[in-house]
């Protein structure tokens, strides 16, 4: 039986730890959770794979809007960070999932040993980080869209939420 989203975090408070702050939303079928300490979701703990095991859905995880940069400020830390060797070629940040995309010419040289410079990235930016090799043609396509998604971000969030609440509505 299909948990309502009520259920659906009060089994989350009871997995996770009372010290750590987080907040459970919906976004379309998944269920996100926004907080200022990530690695203790996805790190050794592991406690994201728990959540999702226990309420057997997809969990994704955002940080909160207040440790994100601005776009401004992020892109010059992402360029200090990420060596020149790795050739960033460009950046596009989605704030609706507070994602940034490094297009580079060496992914291996931009993620750095064991992921060193996208943690880095992650900790400093608040920016989850996905990394994709320049690719040997532009596409003009793949740019439009990437600054569509941009430009509406707080359409997107809306949408997302209320797919979520449609599914997640309780049955009668």
């Amino acid at each position: 039986m299909r948990l309502t989203f009520k259920e659906i975090k009060d089994e989350i408070s009871k997995i996770v730890p009372r010290d750590i702050e987080f907040k459970a939303d919906l976004e379309a079928c998944d269920i996100a959770i926004f907080t200022n300490e990530i690695d203790k979701f996805v790190g050794s703990e592991g406690l994201a794979g728990k959540i999702s095991k226990k309420i057997k859905r997809r969990v994704v995880m955002r940080p909160n809007a207040e440790i994100v940069m601005d776009k401004e400020a992020a892109n010059k830390a992402i360029n200090e960070l990420v060596p020149e060797s790795a050739e960033i070629s460009e950046l596009f940040f989605d704030p609706c999932i507070w994602k940034v995309i490094i297009q580079c010419k060496n992914p291996s040289e931009a993620v750095g040993r064991r992921g060193v410079n996208a943690k880095a990235i992650r900790d400093n930016c608040g920016w989850l980080v996905k990394f994709e090799r320049t690719p040997a043609i532009h596409s003009k396509t793949i740019h439009d869209i990437r600054g569509y998604r941009a430009s509406h971000a707080k359409e997107r969030r809306k949408l997302l939420k209320d797919f979520g609440l449609n599914i997640y509505r309780p049955q009668r």
